[in-house]
């Protein structure tokens, strides 16, 4: 977290996006930071692809910010290069990528969650980083996806840590 106040800052803001196929809602609040460190990402990749995301900013805004930058730029590039869904391998080496160059620039953190959602046949493909939660509900309000927390108290994580 960044510099503290002495009282939270409650005030809130709210944002709605809609396109035909998307409904994206979000609430920003400050609580004790003197600055919102926290991003969001909500942009067209290609064809019926898009990235939506939130990213959790840790000691400052310059990790998010650059994730916020970099991330779909980087995946954009790699769509168009495979004139479609990259492959996972390519979407990991993207956030090693990027990791590389957070641990060289930047002395703040983030956490992200993130997904591609084709709009048309919605196919989502998840990029979760830390322990923001994602998850996809349908018109009835269900979740039909749901991706896991890395955190060390699941077996997986902390093996791959």
């Amino acid at each position: 977290m960044g510099h503290a106040l002495t009282t939270p800052e409650m005030a809130k803001e709210y944002n709605y996006f809609q396109n035909p196929n998307v409904r994206l809602a979000y609430t920003e609040v400050n609580g004790m930071r003197t600055n919102m460190e926290d991003r969001i990402i909500n942009t067209h990749i290609y064809g019926d692809w898009y990235m939506y995301g939130v990213l959790d900013g840790h000691a400052g805004s310059s990790c998010v910010e650059l994730v916020q930058k970099e991330l779909p730029l980087l995946v954009k590039q790699c769509f168009e290069f495979n004139k479609g869904l990259p492959d996972d391998s390519e979407l990991t080496n993207i956030c090693i990528k990027i990791d590389k160059t957070i641990i060289l620039k930047c002395k703040s953190g983030t956490t992200s969650a993130v997904v591609l959602l084709n709009t048309n046949t919605r196919h989502v493909v998840s990029i979760n980083i830390g322990d923001s939660s994602i998850y996809y509900f349908d018109n009835e309000d269900k979740i039909i996806f749901e991706a896991t927390e890395h955190k060390p108290n699941n077996e997986t994580e902390k093996t791959r840590i």
